[in-house]
């Protein structure tokens, strides 16, 4: 089915909490939801009509969910846009990390929107996804007032098993973590010689413990799900290095 107009719908689900003694990260980094609908090119004016004053129902063609990360603004409250993306959610540290990595294309004052779900249904077509991801920056400013500079999505692999190596690091980085905060806390079982040998946990066994991303951290490219990347990678979304998030510049 071909489209003429596309009617988008945002709910911005953030909500505002006024706190005098410390900033909000989710102030900064709205999570917000696009349903679609659609007016098919074959209706009938009349019919088109009632649509656009409420009369009558459109399509529904799907919905995009995201987080809104404004760069701008975290830059100017003095904020790093890493860290600041990791006090809301996992997935958004993710890609904020991946797409600052050498020196890639997020800055320190970049505005992101960040794609979590993009659900279309069946019937929508290739070029109504094309319109879609193409306005997609324009509807993102009509709703929230914000242009993102870069728009990212990183698609589920492919369900596959942790490798071995990634089991043995995981699990020197939990040994590490549990000595660590045994000797933070005065958690030592009596008798334990302090001039003994001692384990201290790295940055990165951190990271892992607490479920950030490290410097070149991706998987396989076997896993790859190429069906989920497809309509991105069609409309010139490209991967940055091989972290397996997708992105693209809007400007």
């Amino acid at each position: 089915m071909t489209f003429a107009n596309i009617i988008t719908v945002c709910t911005n689900k953030t909500e505002h909490i006024t706190d005098l003694t410390s900033d909000i990260p989710e102030t900064y980094v709205p999570y917000i939801e696009i349903e679609l609908y659609g007016i098919p090119s074959d209706w009938e004016e009349d019919k088109v009509d009632r649509v656009l004053n409420e009369l009558e129902e459109p399509v529904p063609i799907g919905k995009v969910t995201g987080y809104l990360v404004l760069g701008q603004a975290i830059f100017l409250n003095g904020e790093d846009i890493v860290d600041f993306c990791d006090a809301v959610s996992q997935p958004i540290e993710n890609a904020a990390s991946a797409l600052t990595e050498k020196n890639g294309p997020l800055t320190d004052d970049s505005n992101l929107f960040h794609i979590m779900d993009f659900n279309i249904s069946d019937t929508a077509d290739s070029d109504d996804i094309q319109t879609l991801l193409t306005e997609l920056p324009d509807i993102i400013f009509t709703h929230m007032h914000v242009i993102p500079d870069i728009i990212s999505v990183c698609p589920e692999p492919l369900p596959h098993e942790k490798s071995k190596m990634k089991k043995i690091q995981e699990g020197f980085a939990m040994i590490a973590y549990n000595e660590t905060s045994k000797r933070v806390f005065h958690m030592e079982d009596e008798g334990t010689d302090p001039d003994a040998p001692q384990i201290q946990i790295s940055p990165e066994q951190l990271n892992i413990v607490m479920g950030r991303r490290n410097v070149g951290d991706s998987y396989p490219e076997q896993h790859i799900d190429h069906a989920a990347w497809q309509p991105f990678i069609d409309n010139d979304f490209e991967e940055w290095l091989n972290t397996r998030v997708l992105y693209k510049k809007c400007f």
